[in-house]
């Protein structure tokens, strides 16, 4: 049998396929140089193809009806097998051709095989551990952040600490102008809040005097009116 003439792309893969795509590279016209092309293919891939993928697969280099066509040379020479299954044929190379494992091969291989699954667990592990720090690591801060955060709160630091040495040597630490404007604006807030307190209640109580369902404390918590009570406040007897 002639060699096969060499591929243009070895390694490629067909999409949905799968495996190495062998082109030829040029466009083969006659049935004797496609068979020797498909048979070289099958023997490579060593699976089931229809003539269709197998057509699909050499992306125009060989023309469905000439693949079709050395296919069935190649079944009559009896150098591939083929499968009819209904209307549709597949084919694949001649199994009896290939070299059969011993025993002692089979049981390296599957000896060959734990030790990979083994391996494979561990590797997976370490790669989940990897990714897991990884992405623990992205969410920390980066040295820049850290010296950043780290002298606003030594800046805090200083300055509680000044603040504190300040009250520990009972220094005044606010103007008789200051205090007194404080306590103008306390009177003048209290004033409103207690404005607010008692307009608040006496609306309450205007509503529900003819509610038999109703009772101003009750309709308050209903329509979602806070009261000093609902948050233990204690103002003192001269606010209330």
């Amino acid at each position: 049998m002639a060699p096969v003439p060499p591929f243009e792309e070895p390694g490629k893969t067909q999409p949905g396929v799968g495996g190495p795509v062998g082109l030829p590279n040029h466009t083969v016209t006659t049935p004797g140089e496609a068979a020797r092309y498909l048979l070289g293919y099958l023997e490579t891939q060593n699976r089931p193809f229809n003539a269709q993928i197998i057509a699909d697969n050499m992306r125009g280099k060989i023309r469905k009806s000439l693949v079709e066509t050395a296919l069935l040379s190649l079944v009559q020479d009896n150098k591939i097998t083929e499968k009819v299954f209904g209307k549709a044929r597949v084919y694949w190379r001649r199994q009896d051709e290939l070299e059969v494992a011993t025993s002692e091969q089979l049981d390296s291989m599957r000896k060959q095989l734990e030790a990979s699954k083994q391996q494979l667990a561990q590797d997976s592990a370490k790669v989940q551990k990897l990714s897991s720090d990884l992405k623990r690591a992205a969410c920390e801060l980066s040295d820049g952040e850290l010296d950043a955060q780290l002298e606003l709160l030594q800046e805090q630091v200083d300055w509680k600490n000044a603040r504190l040495s300040e009250l520990k040597a009972s220094k005044v630490l606010i103007t008789a102008a200051d205090r007194a404007a404080c306590e103008k604006q306390y009177k003048h807030l209290r004033g409103c809040w207690k404005k607010r307190k008692r307009l608040v209640r006496d609306a309450l109580d205007q509503i529900t005097m003819n509610m038999d369902k109703f009772t101003p404390k009750t309709l308050g918590e209903e329509i979602g009116i806070e009261t000093d009570e609902d948050w233990n406040v204690q103002l003192g007897h001269d606010l209330i």
